[in-house]
């Protein structure tokens, strides 16, 4: 008898037609607390407790956090990297999670006011870059795959049954002056290719040493949609005085971790 490998794509189609049925579920993650997860998302299962730790670099970077400081979340999902942020730090210190795609941005909501937190934490719901509207490809699979979509691109879906939304792109440092945060201690971007121009966008902040440490998801394949490299993004980081942990690498995705030399 030959045995077969499941139709996951079929399977998935299925879960898909369940969720868009009955929504999110509450989990349990690793680390602690409860998320709304997707059943059909490759994404939302990586963060279930039995699901092996793969961005062990920014867990570190999380866990070196002390009460007082703060933690700001670019492209923050449905929370899981804030939420643990929030379990270690106190009263005055603040997580700031910012999230454009509206179907993720309720999920983050439901995570800060249905799991407990010591901190203060502010959520919005847009992206990081030059000021303006911009198209948000959805992906119905894996909701980590979310990604902007490059201005010369066809209106056209690109192949993803979750279809497109239009987000608003709004300045990091508009959003730091709201709140009132001088330093950040440690910020986290993963935004699909989009980091360098929304690092680009913030370039001021980045020179000044506001910013201590940024843990980055780069990959070149994504980075490449907006005409940009991991190269170009290397230089960027050093000629504002950061050094990478890593540094430039052929693998097709990693997190590098920069720490800035208060030059």
């Amino acid at each position: 008898m030959i045995s077969r490998a499941p139709n996951l794509r079929g399977k998935q189609r299925l879960q898909i037609m369940l969720d868009a049925r009955f929504g999110p579920l509450w989990s349990t993650v690793r680390g602690g607390g409860q998320l709304m997860l997707l059943p059909s998302s490759t994404q939302d299962s990586a963060f279930l407790p039995h699901r092996k730790e793969n961005n062990q670099l920014l867990i570190d970077a999380i866990n070196k956090l002390e009460p007082s400081d703060v933690f700001v979340d670019i492209g923050s999902n449905i929370g899981f990297y804030s939420l643990r942020a929030s379990q270690r730090l106190g009263p005055t210190g603040m997580v700031v999670s910012i999230e454009p795609s509206s179907r993720e941005f309720s999920r983050l909501a439901a995570a800060k006011f249905n799991n407990q937190h010591p901190c203060q934490w502010a959520l919005f719901n847009c992206g990081i870059g030059p000021k303006g509207r911009h198209a948000l490809e959805i992906n119905a699979g894996h909701t980590g795959m979310n990604h902007l979509k490059p201005r010369q691109a066809s209106r056209q879906n690109e192949g993803q049954p979750g279809g497109a939304e239009t987000i608003s792109l709004a300045a990091l440092d508009d959003l730091l002056t709201v709140l009132g945060i001088e330093q950040i201690q440690l910020l986290k971007i993963d935004i699909e290719g989009f980091e360098l121009q929304a690092l680009q966008s913030f370039r001021r902040l980045l020179s000044s040493g506001a910013i201590k440490t940024i843990v980055i998801e780069i990959t070149d394949h994504f980075l490449k949609r907006f005409g940009d490299s991991r190269a170009q993004l290397y230089q960027v980081m050093d000629e504002c005085r950061f050094v990478p942990q890593i540094g430039l690498s052929s693998h097709w995705q990693y997190d590098d971790i920069f720490h800035h030399t208060g030059q």
